[in-house]
């Protein structure tokens, strides 16, 4: 069973896994009915109700997605051609709760959604989290950092009572190592023209430009 690719993907779509799956218990237990991932963004009512309207979910809900972060190369020295690149990625998630309860917005966080952020914290809170690969002896660590919940966002939908909790955490994560072999590539050679169809080469300044890669 060959190596697996510990590159951004795996580290991200881990955590945003490992999240879910601790999550599922304890918040089935107080109540919430549909586990999801979400792809928007945290604080976008309009992104929030397509992600609702596009999958089957039952309120009380709770969706988890990566929420954006910044790599960098550890340590700081300067790349050797080819060799693979090492990078600490300090990043957040968001846990997204919810509830539709008619009886009204008092009801609905008095309800389950406060029950639910509590739960959140108390759960994630100080976690690593380690995911088991098939033909690796130990489970490898997602999470260089801890879970740490930060804060909060309440979402403005109507008869609905939504909230984001913000997990702060970072992951290190491993470019590609192109001096194996079936790796040779370590130049992109680029052919550049103008997106124009009018340009001509009496017109070379036209704007617009189109990459393609050989």
């Amino acid at each position: 069973m060959p190596t697996p690719n510990l590159d951004f993907e795996f580290y991200a779509g881990g955590i945003e896994d490992g999240i879910l799956q601790a999550l599922t218990i304890p918040l089935k237990a107080i109540g919430a009915r549909s586990f999801a991932t979400y792809s928007g963004q945290l604080n976008s009512p309009e992104d929030l109700k397509r992600a609702i309207g596009s999958q089957t979910l039952q309120f009380p809900f709770v969706m988890v997605s990566y929420a954006g972060g910044e790599s960098k190369r550890v340590p700081p020295t300067p790349p050797v051609l080819g060799r693979p690149l090492y990078y600490r990625h300090d990043c957040s998630f968001a846990v997204i709760v919810a509830d539709n309860n008619p009886q009204g917005e008092r009801a609905r966080r008095r309800g389950p959604v406060y029950k639910m952020i509590a739960s959140v914290w108390d759960t994630l809170t100080g976690v690593r989290l380690k995911k088991v690969v098939d033909g690796v002896d130990e489970p490898i660590l997602l999470n260089a950092q801890v879970l740490e919940p930060i804060e909060n966002i309440q979402i403005q939908l109507p008869d609905i009572t939504a909230y984001g909790i913000v997990i702060d955490t970072s992951f290190d994560w491993i470019s590609p190592d192109r001096t194996t072999a079936g790796t040779p590539v370590t130049d992109l050679i680029l052919g550049v023209g103008s997106t124009n169809p009018d340009v001509s080469p009496e017109t070379p300044t036209t704007p617009g430009t189109s990459f393609g890669g050989s």
